[in-house]
Formats: structure tokens, C-alpha cells, sequence
């Protein structure tokens, strides 16, 4: 089966549910050995939701999604670009829900786009 949202290939999709102070890796071990990490923090001198990018050198990029806190739920309207993945750009589109108990459900899609020229 194949599944397109709009333009976009989905890639890989699916809900995890991470307990307070738990990370979340996406390990793309059989495209690239890639690591794109996902970390929940609080900001209390902003409560606005915000994501900030960090690089964890050659082994990926961490993504800190900071005042994700709403129980009804935080998500982007359209796919953010993360790089590419064989040579398609990669994007990822997400919902994030706060639980009772300080924990996070990640609701995320991995998307496929156009085919990224070299040279």
C-alpha cells in the first residue's frame, strides 16, 4: 500500500506516548544511521510553544519542543522540512497532547518529497 498526503509520500507514521523527561529517537538506521531526537522542556518566562533546533553533530539533530503543555493539543497546519533521506526531502508533521501525569503522546508523520538534485 501506498499512502500520499497531497504532494507528499508518507514515509512512517504512528503515536508514542513518552512518560515526563523522556526522550523520543527517531533512528533511521536503515536509510542513514540518523538521529533525530525529540525532547519536551518548559519555558516559564515564555509560555508560547516554540521549537528550536539543535545539531548533535554527525549523529543527527535534536528538535526541543519547548511549552508543549495544552491537553487538547499543539501541532504544526503544515509540514516543516527536517533535511533529506535518500535523496528526497524530508519533512514531519506532528501533534503533541499533554497527559495528566507530566508525560507527552506524539503523534507524528514522516513525509517524502520532491527529489533533491546533487551537484
Amino acid at each position: 500500500m501506498e499512502i500520499k498526503v497531497g504532494e507528499y509520500d508518507v514515509f512512517k507514521d504512528g503515536t508514542i506516548v513518552a512518560t515526563e523527561n523522556q526522550t523520543i529517537d527517531f533512528v533511521f538506521v536503515e536509510e542513514t544511521d540518523f538521529i533525530i531526537r525529540i525532547v519536551f522542556k518548559t519555558n516559564s518566562t515564555n509560555n508560547e510553544p516554540n521549537i528550536i533546533a539543535e545539531n548533535l553533530g554527525s549523529a543527527g539533530a535534536q528538535l526541543n519542543f519547548i511549552n508543549f503543555n495544552n491537553s487538547f493539543g499543539i501541532g504544526n497546519t503544515a509540514p516543516i522540512i527536517i533535511g533529506t533521506l535518500n535523496d528526497r526531502e524530508l519533512y514531519l508533521n506532528y501533534m503533541v497532547y499533554a497527559l495528566n501525569k507530566g508525560g507527552k503522546s506524539f503523534q507524528y508523520t514522516w513525509l517524502l518529497g520532491k527529489e533533491v538534485k546533487h551537484g
